[in-house]
């Protein structure tokens, strides 16, 4: 007999499950500093699937892994002169990276780990007793070590250079929604047609499912709206927001999502994002730009946010995109969507104003 299941993560989603109590069905690890999760319905995962799949989240993770000192981008970062080879992974994870970079007006930017640093968002979260850096600080940093246009890559060589010494970068978010659409594809090519990949419960590739629940930024025990998905299969989700890692000093909240503009963490009242879309190093490089353009709740015509989205709605590679982009203020709460309410997603948070683009 079907029955309806839920996974309770950033995203939650309800697939159709033969068998959930199959022990041998999922894995659970932890890859990338955070948790991984795959799961099939109606069958059972092969141990030589199984070690496949571990097998490539582990060399990815040796790969990009800032926690690592060995790893290529660890090597990079510490660098000034030295080129790292990549794996051909690895060149499809910057090429991404930069084509995202320049796509989404350089808002998508992993050279701004340096902020990140001083930040006390990277490499280790959290920290105790949390200070936020000094003006002087923060502007002891170069402006050319935040650009990533100071980043080479060969694709040729499969290798990666500077072109400044101080640049150093962060591609984790990015190569997670990597490492989940290539496990999805993973078991894809071995015949499992139902399941999912999670990769720190805010990067998803979804085999099935009937609907996409998206958590509340300011309940994590409640859901803000739920979106149907039931005529989608492969398909990647990326959801981002400050309300996941964030610290609190002296009565404010700093999220993790840094704008380099401004060299401090997000301040848009943009609370969460979530692209679905079958890339999964788009989607999460999406998401994370997004909660970084400003939005007129009295105006939407004449928001950044916007214009942004149909920008992006203009152009095939996104044309079957969703967004569903949820703004709060204090005042005004919106959800900003290119969807239909009732059609395509349900709001459960009633309180919030469908703003259509």
């Amino acid at each position: 007999m079907k029955k309806l299941v839920s996974l309770t993560l950033a995203l939650l989603f309800s697939v159709f499950c033969f068998g959930c109590n199959n022990n041998n069905n999922y894995i659970s690890a932890r890859y990338f500093n955070t948790d991984v999760y795959v799961q099939v319905n109606g069958d059972t995962i092969s141990n030589d699937t199984k070690s496949q799949i571990t097998s490539f989240l582990s060399s990815l993770e040796k790969e990009f892994a800032l926690t690592d000192a060995n790893s290529a981008i660890s090597r990079f970062n510490q660098s000034t002169t030295t080129s790292v080879s990549l794996s051909d992974d690895g060149v499809i994870i910057l090429e991404k990276a930069i084509a995202c970079y320049n796509a989404f007006d350089k808002k998508f930017n992993p050279a701004l780990y340096p902020l990140s640093v001083l930040w006390q968002f990277s490499p280790n979260y959290p920290v105790e007793n949390f200070t936020p850096p000094s003006i002087e600080e923060l502007y002891s940093i170069s402006p050319l070590a935040l650009d990533f246009d100071n980043v080479s890559l060969d694709k040729t060589q499969k290798t990666l250079s500077k072109l400044n010494d101080s640049v150093k970068i962060d591609l984790g978010g990015i190569a997670k929604g990597y490492a989940s659409q290539k496990v999805g594809e993973m078991l894809k090519e071995k015949g499992y047609n139902s399941g999912y990949v999670s990769i720190g419960s805010s990067s998803l590739y979804i085999l099935k499912a009937d609907s996409l629940g998206i958590r509340h930024p300011q309940d994590k025990s409640k859901l803000a709206l739920n979106v149907i998905t039931k005529n989608l299969s492969d398909f990647s989700v990326s959801t981002s927001g400050g309300y996941e890692r964030f610290y609190e000093f002296d009565g404010k909240s700093y999220g993790h999502i840094i704008d380099g503009s401004t060299l401090a963490p997000a301040d848009t009242n943009v609370v969460s994002a979530t692209v679905i879309l079958k890339d999964g190093c788009v989607s999460d490089a999406l998401s994370t730009a997004l909660c970084l353009y400003s939005h007129n709740p009295l105006n939407p015509e004449n928001s950044q946010l916007v214009a942004f989205i149909r920008s992006l709605l203009s152009k095939a590679e996104y044309s079957n995109a969703e967004f569903y982009v949820l703004f709060n203020d204090g005042e005004y709460k919106q959800l900003i969507t290119n969807k239909n309410q009732g059609e395509n997603f349900t709001l459960t948070d009633i309180n919030y104003q469908v703003v259509n683009v």
